[in-house]
């Protein structure tokens, strides 16, 4: 409702679907930010999850629709510089994906049954 509005909001909504894991929500007028934070509690997870989001990076070289896949470790995403009780460490990743308007534009107008 934010994107059709067309009224920048600088809050994040944070959901904690985990005890130590969260999503983050920010929504731009021409974009909407997900992100998620995931604790990695073996390393060869850190290996896997590379690995599978890879796979997200090498599907939007073939759809251009598909919304852009950042990931990293450590340390959060800019987006989430001043959020409060942010997990950081060598086994904290973060996985982003940004849906731009362009995208996002068809969905608001079909139903998810």
């Amino acid at each position: 409702k934010m994107q059709e509005a067309e009224t920048p909001s600088e809050e994040t909504a944070v959901v904690h679907y985990h005890e130590e894991e969260a999503m983050y929500i920010s929504a731009k007028t021409d974009r909407v930010t997900v992100i998620f934070s995931t604790l990695f509690k073996d390393p060869d997870d850190i290996v896997i999850g590379k690995v599978f989001l890879q796979e997200f990076r090498d599907a939007r070289k073939a759809y251009q629709q598909a919304p852009q896949v950042l990931f990293s470790y450590g340390e959060p995403p800019r987006e989430l510089h001043g959020q409060a009780d942010i997990l950081t460490g060598d086994n904290i990743g973060f996985c982003d994906l940004l849906f731009y308007s362009h995208g996002t534009r068809a969905l608001r107008t079909r139903k998810i049954r």
